[in-house]
Parts: structure tokens; C-alpha cells; sequence
């Protein structure tokens, strides 16, 4: 699971940093696009990891959390990435 999240974030690092630097105009809302495109689905997973956990230590149904981080981490990545082409 380690491997997988630390290849995920290498994803997500190599996939920000594709296109053109900024203008002189300024980086603007890119610069937040970065910060949502790596930092959201990362804080997103590990909140998913979290909440499971506890679903389960208070026996609960928690097999829809981690799909539901997952999901909420992939649109989290896209709305970054929207942020930086706009």
C-alpha cells in the first residue's frame, strides 16, 4: 500500500509540472492548481486511510470509503489541473 501511494505521488509531481512556465503576468492561479494537484489527493487518500481505519476499529461498513477517497482524489486532480490550464 506504501509503494502504491508513494508511486502515486510521483505521479502526481511528474503530471504538475508538464507545460510551460509562467508569463511575466505571473503564476496567478496556477500556482494553486500545483498546490491542489499534488497536496489534494494526497491529504484525500490519507483522510480515506484514516476514516477506514476507524470505521473499522468502531465495526462499522467501511469498504466504500477508500473508493470513495480514491474517486474525491482523482476529481481533486483534475480540478488542479483545470486550475493550471486556465
Amino acid at each position: 500500500m506504501l509503494a502504491g501511494l508513494a508511486l502515486a505521488v510521483l505521479a502526481l509531481i511528474g503530471g504538475a509540472f508538464v507545460g510551460d512556465s509562467c508569463q511575466a503576468g505571473g503564476c496567478g492561479l496556477k500556482s494553486v492548481g500545483v498546490g491542489v494537484m499534488i497536496i489534494g489527493p494526497l491529504v484525500m487518500v490519507l483522510a480515506g486511510i484514516t476514516v477506514s481505519t476507524v470505521a473499522l476499529a468502531l465495526r462499522r461498513l467501511a469498504w466504500w470509503i477508500p473508493l470513495a477517497a480514491i474517486a474525491a482524489a482523482a476529481l481533486l486532480w483534475f480540478f488542479g489541473m483545470a486550475m493550471i490550464d486556465s
